[in-house]
């Protein structure tokens, strides 16, 4: 068996983009990956038959959490076939970080005798600064050990895709040391959970360690620089996002260039914004230009491309030009179910978008079953309280709505509100939009409200 803690010895690396693929090689970890999807279905239709066959309610209630959590692990490992080469860098990163914190553990040699005598000693004669000095040092290696293994263990959890017990890990190893790798797994295990300001507070500081540490123009600042705009346009602060896009734009011109996957993801990150406050015609040679990049970077087959072809339709949507855009949702509907499958979040939102397409045709009976199907891939994946749940709950009561079932509308509504009020600011847009829906209905219905 290989000695880890020698190779580690010998072999330490810099961070996740200096990475060494140490552990198993590329095509076994395929096969792993494999081997576990094929082990979490036979998990899932064990679970769906028994839950079938069982009349007890608490047992049942059990074995359908159970079965959310598979349905879970199975979305997110098909999310990992669909990109694994990124996947296997991730791992192994991973896989580096676990074995160096393993490797500092178990080698580490806190007080040596001398030292511990002399302080013992100094102790008896009265003499108190040399022992205080020396407790002083061990409390702070006990707890740098302490913040390593939480970070090894928010690691293992991410790897294992438990996202909760990863963001707890991760804010375990940062509260205690302040690490800037913990600090980083930290704020994004918040953003994947929905905590929206709370990543934002976090990538605030990881905006100013970057700097610090690689300077204003680096890579690194312009990839913090793209997620706090993210993060301000889902709290709604399209204003405070826009210049942060043009930075990491301009930044990335400069570092990784204007061929490159992330370039194309900054461009379709501004272009949504311009979407999202009515700038069309900003929007429209950005999702131009990042679908270009795609299709000679990572391939038609991809689903980063299929986000880039349902953000375009999108557009097309908001714009009116109905004939271009039911083709592009169905290609990225496609792609998606091929690539991470059908039980993930990113297919419910195609879903959820081509809905709302029909909806705006007046197609309402081609919508609702949409609708219906992203509520449930939703409720098994990010969870009920979520800010993307609550904007598909509050689709679905808006349809209602318009159909005159204003009762079932009124009870989407409701729960949709008090997710976003809970979850984004209070003059969020979504918030807004979701509040003045359900005003409009009392008034027409008195009779509905609390």
């Amino acid at each position: 068996m290989m000695n880890f803690l020698d190779q580690f010895k010998q072999s330490m690396f810099g961070g996740r983009g200096n990475t060494q693929n140490i552990g198993i090689p590329f095509e076994e970890y395929q096969s792993a990956m494999r081997d576990k999807e094929d082990r979490i279905e036979k998990l899932i239709h064990e679970k769906e038959e028994l839950i079938k066959k069982t009349t007890e309610l608490e047992t049942r209630a059990k074995l359908q959490k159970n079965l959310e959590s598979l349905q879970m692990d199975k979305q997110r490992l098909a999310e990992r076939l669909a990109n694994p080469e990124k996947a296997y860098q991730d791992h192994s990163a991973r896989f580096n970080l676990i074995g160096a914190t393993l490797c500092d553990v178990a080698t580490i040699n806190l007080v040596g005798e001398n030292r511990l005598n002399a302080a013992l000693s100094s102790f008896v004669d009265m003499k108190y600064e040399e022992i205080d000095a020396l407790i002083d040092e061990v409390e702070q290696a006990g707890i740098l050990i302490q913040s390593k293994a939480a970070f090894a263990k928010g690691n293992v959890a991410e790897d294992a895709i438990r996202w909760h017990d990863a963001y707890a890990h991760y804010k375990r190893a940062y509260d205690l040391t302040g690490d800037i790798d913990a600090l980083e797994g930290y704020a994004r295990m918040a953003w994947h959970l929905g905590k929206y300001q709370e990543s934002l507070e976090l990538s605030e500081m990881q905006l100013s360690h970057a700097k610090e540490t690689h300077g204003e123009e680096s890579e690194q600042v312009a990839e913090v620089l793209n997620n706090l705009a993210v993060l301000h346009e889902n709290l709604g602060q399209s204003v405070r996002a826009e210049p942060l896009y043009y930075q990491a734009i301009e930044i990335g011109r400069k570092t990784i260039g204007e061929d490159h996957p992330e370039f194309a993801n900054r461009l379709n990150n501004l272009a949504g914004l311009y979407e999202a406050i009515g700038r069309y015609a900003d929007a429209e040679p950005l999702d131009h230009q990042a679908i270009e990049i795609g299709r000679k970077t990572i391939g038609e087959d991809h689903p980063g491309f299929a986000a880039w072809l349902n953000n375009l339709a999108g557009l097309y949507c908001a714009m009116g030009r109905y004939a271009e855009v039911e083709p592009l949702y169905h290609q990225a509907i496609e792609i998606t179910r091929k690539t991470i499958g059908e039980d993930h979040p990113s297919f419910a939102t195609r879903l959820n978008n081509l809905a709302f397409l029909h909806e705006d045709m007046g197609r309402y009976e081609d919508a609702e079953p949409l609708y219906r199907q992203s509520i449930e891939i939703d409720r098994k994946t990010i969870g009920e309280d979520h800010p993307d749940f609550a904007t598909r709950l509050n689709n679905l009561g808006v349809l209602y709505y318009r159909q005159e079932r204003f009762s079932e509308a009124a009870d989407l509504l409701r729960q949709a509100l008090a997710i976003q009020e809970a979850k984004l600011p209070e003059e969020h847009t979504d918030t807004e939009g979701t509040r003045g829906s359900l005003e409009n209905l009392y008034t027409l219905h008195p009779e509905l409200r609390d």
